[in-house]
């Protein structure tokens, strides 16, 4: 991945920090040189189009100050400049990815002066309402939040005038690691590169004390003291459950005590149907974790496990390396903090919250049911019993952030696995040359939402199918071949061509390929006609 870091001070040693991140392709332009590097056609990020470009600005350095009859302004001019130039690039170069902090200005002291119109808080808020409307009107376009590290650290710890006069650098080596954290979360955001399932333990994690020793009055859940700590962050897990992410319990405990707990303890933020899955008992938690991937048909490295208990968190660190096992904090006054900025940011970034990630819970409850059916009927019953039923958009654009999240995260059943944005979907639903399918399903269980996309480019005289993905939730119900059935139909060419792209995960794609009739070479086209027939032969 090629990042380009653009900036009106010195902060070229950022570079190191976003090495240990993985970013060895950087490109850093000279002192002061943002403006020349946006709109000079010739300049190096537009000649060499970057992945990834950030654009961090001192506000204090590009707005400055003018004194004009005794009354204070910031430059207007510059702030137009500003916002014109990145519209532009953005539009210019829609595969970019443009991450922009927003500007923090120095704070002054004086009351009347920041209840003055010409304050700067008033100016800070009307540049970043400007860049946050950069970025609702370009898909491409991403807001950092440069503010939330200020108000987290605090200006002496992330601020050194020393190096600012020696070397216009003005920012510490702590505010250098944050912003490079920053800079990950917020691409693997955009990659959709986030975790699904949160695996919880219950004493001393949820709530504070052991339900076995300390028994159901004695356990720390309250609006007060330590109590309020564990409430806290049950409102924190509550909160983040909403975005989609799975919540499930691995609990070495007495069922009938935890679940009471669970049930009616009245300071219990959550409840026990907030957990799509519950292991409560005393097996290894190792193969607890194992069972709950099972049940939930995902990978060991959507998982996070929490846990109070050094030993166990070791012994899942060791035995299921894809797990991701975050220390837990040593001091629980830390822990919402702790929570936030180690767990929540790093490991669930999101950049969009679409209406599937809303449901997510009850997709996966209603999946769980699904294979419980599906284990009492052969096949053909258990498909006709799910009474399944589909709807095929074309060029849907109200779909746009959902395909770009499924190309994003899809793995195994995916032609090609190539990885677009919103903006990259956004161009190909506005091109006469490519037609975006996506595929909505529900059966008697419920609505799953938009399962499904393909991207079908025409080209002369054949039509080449770029991308065709499912969530392997689905699979193995016919979906896949009544989807591509309905593709083919709005293809108005007679040849056909699809390039498989084999990866480690994806080889479940590949008997599908050859199920609908494609032969395994490349440069190959087979007819609409014979493509139809063995898809009609399978659907």
């Amino acid at each position: 991945m090629r990042i380009a870091v653009l900036s009106n001070i010195n902060i070229d040693p950022l570079k190191g920090f976003l090495s240990k991140f993985g970013f060895e392709d950087q490109y850093y332009a000279g002192y002061n040189q943002f403006m020349i590097e946006l709109i000079n056609p010739n300049s190096h990020i537009n000649q060499n189009t970057p992945n990834v470009l950030f654009i961090h600005l001192d506000g204090e350095s590009l707005f400055k100050i003018i004194l004009s009859n005794g009354r204070v302004k910031y430059d207007q001019a510059a702030l137009n400049d500003f916002i014109i130039s990145i519209s532009d690039f953005a539009v210019a170069n829609p595969n970019t990815n443009i991450i922009i902090s927003n500007i923090v200005l120095p704070a002054f002291s004086t009351s009347t002066y920041l209840n003055n119109q010409n304050s700067p808080i008033i100016f800070e808020q009307l540049i970043n309402r400007k860049i946050l409307k950069l970025s609702e009107k370009n898909k491409n376009i991403y807001c950092y939040r440069f503010d939330s590290i200020v108000r987290a650290f605090g200006e002496k710890l992330l601020y050194d005038e020393k190096f600012w006069y020696l070397g216009r650098i003005k920012y510490t080596n702590t505010a250098f690691f944050e912003i490079a954290k920053h800079i990950q979360n917020t691409i693997n955001a955009i990659q959709g590169k986030t975790k699904k399932v949160l695996v919880l333990d219950l004493d001393n994690t949820l709530w504070g004390g052991v339900v076995g020793e300390d028994g159901f009055s004695g356990i720390l859940l309250s609006e007060d003291g330590v109590g309020k700590i564990f409430r806290d962050f049950q409102s924190n897990i509550k909160l983040l459950s909403t975005y989609g992410i799975i919540l499930t319990v691995c609990s070495k405990n007495n069922e009938n005590d935890a679940l009471e707990i669970l049930n009616n303890h009245k300071m219990m933020i959550l409840k026990s149907k907030d957990f799509i899955i519950k292991k409560i008992n005393w097996n290894n938690k190792v193969d607890n974790i194992k069972q709950i991937a099972k049940e939930l048909d995902l990978g060991l490295d959507s998982f996070v496990f929490i846990d109070d208990n050094p030993v166990e968190r070791e012994l899942v660190k060791q035995q299921l390396p894809e797990v991701s096992v975050p220390d837990f904090p040593k001091h629980i006054d830390q822990l919402n903090t702790w929570f936030i900025n180690e767990v929540v940011y790093p490991l669930f970034p999101k950049i969009v919250l679409t209406d599937e990630d809303k449901k997510k819970g009850r997709q996966y409850e209603r999946n769980i049911l699904r294979k419980s059916l599906e284990s009492t009927l052969d096949i053909k019953k258990y498909i006709n019993t799910l009474q399944i039923r589909l709807n095929c958009f074309v060029n849907e654009k109200k779909h746009i952030e959902r395909i770009a999240q499924l190309t994003q995260k899809t793995n195994q059943f995916n032609l090609s696995t190539k990885r677009y944005s919103e903006s990259q979907i956004e161009n190909f639903m506005n091109s006469d040359s490519v037609k975006v399918f996506s595929l909505e399903y529900s059966d008697k269980y419920g609505n799953e939402g938009i399962i499904g996309a393909s991207i079908v480019i025409y080209k002369d005289s054949y039509a080449e199918i770029d991308t065709f993905l499912m969530s392997c939730r689905v699979i193995g119900r016919n979906v896949e071949f009544s989807f591509f059935n309905e593709i083919l139909k709005h293809i108005p060419y007679n040849f056909i061509k699809a390039e498989y792209l084999p990866t480690s995960r994806n080889n479940i794609f590949l008997d599908f390929y050859l199920s609908c009739g494609f032969i395994p070479s490349k440069n190959i086209l087979l007819s609409k006609e014979q493509l139809l027939t063995n898809i009609t032969s399978n659907d």
